[in-house]
């Protein structure tokens, strides 16, 4: 998008920080609107400029500041890769166990000062490439828009610690940050502050209790998110989205990751308690809400665009998973799902090294296998997946070399099995010798 100097709405929302930021020394530190409204602002700024991309230029002289310095890290964090022989298109596992071994290396010289950098470089670069990794630690970084927002929305709560909109947004940024237990108590407050207009923050709580793993209240949770479900859907349906002036005023906008991964944890609970229909209906609106994102943010490098293609890979993985278990389709059925999947997960932009994105793929064309042995397309599709779980493998140091030998022939078996039924009926349920021998198909054979 290309705006005049100081026109885009990047320059507009700093400005209005910068008036909020005024209001709120000149109104003194017990300004709790002043303070929130600046968060929102902050919120805000982050989403736009990470869905649209906007150019340096674009977006004011600290941000090019900060996109400088993440590039600086990157840099220094694979300049010491190199230094140990591992190249930068390395698996990540072969990348940061090669950190891993500067930092020792300094330890052992005494050298603490650049040691706690290295860390530093490691704990960043692990926590990028997590799912869903960068928005949580953007969101702990006071330095970023979305930390100071977190900032303002913890000053507001302190001006007034019995409003239920201020517990409601501080519970939402501890629920990014993965801070479960402080969000469930600052999202039970809003709760019972506001208990007859608290469908977000119910949304929310329910979403921090199925995270947290909390089976004593697990019923609970369900109802809590799927309430959350059914209003926006409402709202939806006939016409009543809010608009607001800044999105981030709308908790529970349909296209935020988080409402997204809210979805993705209530369908897999539902898959946890056999529960078919529920699960695969909340998955469907996983799926659609998923792609809708998609569509809505042009730039496939941000991480928002990353967080909706993991919605929409969990989405699919929550129907296969629902259909499996109930056994109402005909194994065809189930195999051209596993195929659909596996295609996606090859598609969607998340960086073939991912070992979350490896670990799926391996087990989907697993149970392609399963259900249609002697498919070529799946035999070759877990060759290649048991191919990647050895580059993986092989970068860690520490673990047996067995292991990851044991994925490599693994890989070879499957691709001479995938090379064996050529020419052969799809539906075969002839099992190659190749696949017989492997270790995962012996543990799936053995009686439950």
């Amino acid at each position: 998008m290309q705006f005049e100097v100081g026109m885009s709405p990047v320059d507009y929302l700093e400005k209005a920080a910068v008036c909020y930021a005024s209001v709120n020394r000149i109104a003194s530190q017990q300004n709790a609107t002043g303070h929130f409204r600046l968060g929102l602002v902050q919120e805000e700024l982050y989403y736009l400029k990470d869905t649209y991309h906007f150019k340096e230029s674009e977006t004011g002289e600290s941000d090019e500041n900060a996109a400088a310095e993440a590039s600086s890290i990157e840099e220094e964090f694979l300049a010491i890769c190199q230094l140990h022989g591992v190249s930068s298109d390395a698996p990540l596992a072969k990348q940061l166990k090669a950190v891993e071994a500067e930092y020792l290396s300094l330890k052992e010289q005494k050298n603490q000062q650049k040691a706690e950098h290295v860390q530093m470089l490691y704990s960043w670069m692990s926590s990028q490439a997590a799912k869903g990794g960068k928005v949580r630690m953007q969101a702990a970084d006071k330095d970023s828009p979305l930390g100071r927002a977190f900032c303002k929305y913890c000053d507001a709560l302190k001006c007034d610690a019995s409003d239920p909109v201020y517990n409601l947004h501080v519970g939402k940024m501890l629920l990014q940050q993965g801070k479960l237990d402080d969000a469930i108590q600052r999202l039970q407050s809003a709760v019972a502050k506001r208990p007859t207009a608290a469908a977000a923050a119910r949304f929310f709580l329910g979403v921090s209790l199925l995270l947290a793993d909390r089976t004593d209240r697990q019923e609970e949770a369900i109802a809590y998110v799927a309430g959350g479900l059914s209003d926006m859907q409402r709202r939806t349906w006939r016409g009543q989205e809010t608009t607001l002036p800044l999105n981030v005023e709308n908790v529970l906008q349909t296209y935020h990751p988080l409402i997204l991964q809210g979805l993705a944890s209530l369908a897999q609970a539902h898959c946890k308690r056999k529960e078919t229909s529920a699960a695969c209906s909340v998955s469907r609106s996983l799926g659609r809400l998923a792609v809708q994102g998609m569509v809505w943010c042009p730039h496939n490098r941000s991480d928002v665009h990353r967080q909706f293609s993991w919605s929409l890979i969990d989405a699919h993985a929550c129907l296969l998973e629902a259909n499996l278990s109930a056994n109402k389709e005909g194994k065809s059925q189930l195999a051209e799902r596993c195929g659909r999947l596996i295609a996606l997960m090859r598609s969607c932009g998340i960086p073939s090294t991912d070992s979350l994105l490896v670990s799926m793929q391996l087990k989907t064309c697993q149970q392609a296998v399963k259900l249609q042995p002697g498919n070529g397309q799946a035999l070759c599709a877990l060759g290649e997946a048991q191919l990647s779980q050895f580059d993986l493998v092989s970068g860690d140091d520490d673990g047996p070399a067995s292991t990851s030998a044991a994925f490599l022939r693994d890989a070879q078996l499957s691709f001479r099995a995938s090379i064996g039924v050529e020419g052969r009926p799809v539906a075969t349920h002839d099992v190659s010798k190749h696949i017989e021998d492997q270790a995962w198909w012996k543990s799936a054979a053995k009686p439950q």
